[in-house]
């Protein structure tokens, strides 16, 4: 039978070494607290980069649970923005935390990184939203875009062109990661991003508020050229490899392509986003009568 005794005895000469132990582990958990790791909340999504975190500081700082600085000394940018920081009372770390480490040694950071909560689909239901708007509506519907990258690029082109929302499928495409954060610069804190379950019957929804929808295909009969844009419109497009499934053009008003060279008719897709957006804004622009005060 083991000697409670001698273990006692072996428990109060340790005393000592297990209070020692305990006096490192309290004075690690101090150094952690001073760097501010210990105030920073488990979130879901990073922004990185000067552009993506200015956007998020000036449009939605209250997601904002901590600030990365990663280059020592800051530069004059990084400086205004950790001002900004502060300013929110938003915690400024200089140490990349272990969970996160993995995923931002892929980035291309410079400099600056925000850990925040994800970004939310706006609180109205793309019904109700769309009734605040008139004939100025303007919405970009892309339907099954699989790379973030693609994404990203198609909602900076977006906001860059004053579109008012974006709609996206929940599934069968591309989430709105970190990637699509970064590609966007910032874009993804400014234009609301609409998930619906449903592309076919959200186009017939639109159809029925009055707005035009009008798809596009490089096989389309009519020419982005030939359109004479006006009232509240859609522009809807599909998947970068295969473009808008038969569902999603049979719900559509029309099909439109973008004219190019007959030998090489394929365009990345932001950029064909990019030059339908603006050779819409430039048509309706050019309707508007010209500022009396000009």
């Amino acid at each position: 039978m083991p000697d409670v005794k001698c273990q006692t005895q072996g428990f109060k000469t340790n005393t000592k070494l297990v209070s020692f132990i305990f006096q490192i582990k309290i004075d690690t958990i101090a150094q952690i607290s001073q760097t501010g790791l210990l105030n920073m909340k488990i979130t879901n999504h990073l922004s990185a980069g000067i552009h993506a975190v200015t956007e998020l500081l000036k449009h939605a700082p209250s997601t904002i649970s901590q600030c990365i600085i990663l280059k020592s000394p800051p530069n004059a940018r990084l400086r205004h923005l950790m001002q900004c920081a502060q300013a929110h009372q938003i915690p400024i770390a200089h140490i990349i935390p272990p969970e996160y480490a993995e995923k931002i040694s892929n980035m291309h950071h410079q400099g600056i990184i925000a850990l925040h909560q994800p970004i939310q689909s706006p609180q109205d239901t793309l019904d109700i939203w769309i009734k605040q708007w008139g004939e100025d509506l303007r919405l970009l519907v892309l339907d099954g875009v699989q790379d973030p990258r693609n994404l990203g690029a198609c909602i900076r082109t977006a906001c860059a062109a004053a579109c008012h929302a974006i709609v996206i499928p929940k599934h069968r495409s591309s989430a709105v990661n970190e990637t699509v954060i970064k590609v966007a610069c910032g874009a993804c804190s400014i234009i609301p991003i609409f998930q619906v379950t449903n592309i076919a019957q959200t186009l017939n929804l639109l159809k029925k508020s009055g707005i035009w929808c009008w798809g596009f295909s490089e096989h389309a009969e009519h020419s982005l050229h030939d359109m004479s844009f006006s009232g509240p419109i859609a522009l809807v497009f599909g998947n970068e490899a295969t473009g808008l499934r038969t569902l999603t053009q049979t719900r559509c008003d029309g099909l439109i392509r973008i004219p190019t060279q007959p030998n090489f008719p394929s365009l990345n897709l932001s950029v064909s986003v990019g030059v339908a957006l603006f050779e819409m804004n430039r048509q309706i622009n050019s309707l508007i009568p010209p500022s009396s005060d000009i």
